[in-house]
């Protein structure tokens, strides 16, 4: 799935407000958070920017970073909780419903949710395709028909996003789904040869083989290729579970 951090050289393009709490200001703690994330020090990041949470709980940008460090520092369910709670703080946000969206996208029977959260941060920004090409993924996998229209309105906003691999695989599932077998197993045969090393398009690929085309010999090699992509990758922990189990009952299947 394409994954877009909201992170530009870790500037969160942040608005710092001074507040005269603790030792530190608000906005001094802020820039601590800043400076910890840009030297790599995910758990100090996620502990300052905490302080600015606890301090001023309407502070968006320190909840992104407060759920991106968690995220960096290998604390999935720690990010995804900070989301939650960021969103339901900041429904304005763009920074913030987006990364919210972005966790849950990742998260295996999350897709309705997340779709909808990506969709409500599309309208704050809709100069940015972004959280429209995640929430396109989404609906592709649910067969929503909004899925097309997520696509045309993508094409006509960034056509190179559009483009990408991971857009035309998610294209050729909503396409295999609405009964294009010919023609969904193509786009994803190309998204896949265009991008072999992309886990969401050989995850794609291995799906539509295993469940849509019905030959799960030929899924097993592309699911054992996304268990190895996705092997150094937490965010999709619960996606790689599911596909080991899948994994195992087909090579029992098989002996």
């Amino acid at each position: 799935m394409v994954r877009f951090y909201w992170l530009t050289g870790l500037a969160l393009a942040v608005v710092l407000t001074v507040s005269g709490c603790g030792r530190k200001s608000t906005a001094e703690t802020m820039q601590m958070a800043m400076e910890a994330a840009e030297n790599g020090n995910w758990v100090e990041a996620m502990k300052y920017a905490g302080v600015v949470t606890e301090r001023d709980p309407g502070d968006s940008a320190a909840w992104a970073l407060k759920t991106i460090a968690a995220e960096r520092a290998g604390q999935p369910r720690v990010a995804l909780e900070n989301a939650r709670r960021g969103a339901e703080l900041c429904p304005d946000s763009y920074a913030v419903q987006y990364t919210y969206g972005r966790l849950l996208a990742a998260q295996p029977g999350r897709e309705a949710d997340a779709q909808a959260c990506l969709r409500r941060a599309f309208n704050l920004n809709r100069n940015d395709g972004k959280s429209l090409a995640l929430a396109l993924q989404c609906a592709a996998r649910l067969n929503r028909p909004e899925a097309r229209a997520y696509y045309d309105i993508l094409e006509h906003l960034d056509p190179a996003m559009a483009a990408m691999p991971e857009i035309q695989s998610s294209v050729g599932i909503y396409s295999l789904l609405s009964g294009d077998l010919h023609g969904g197993l193509t786009r994803l045969i190309e998204a896949f040869k265009a991008a072999p090393d992309n886990p969401t398009v050989v995850l794609n690929l291995a799906r539509a083989l295993d469940v849509y085309i019905r030959e799960p010999n030929k899924a097993t090699p592309y699911y054992q290729k996304y268990l190895e992509l996705a092997s150094r990758n937490p965010e999709v922990s619960g996606t790689r579970t599911e596909v080991e189990a899948r994994v195992r009952e087909l090579t029992r299947r098989n002996r």
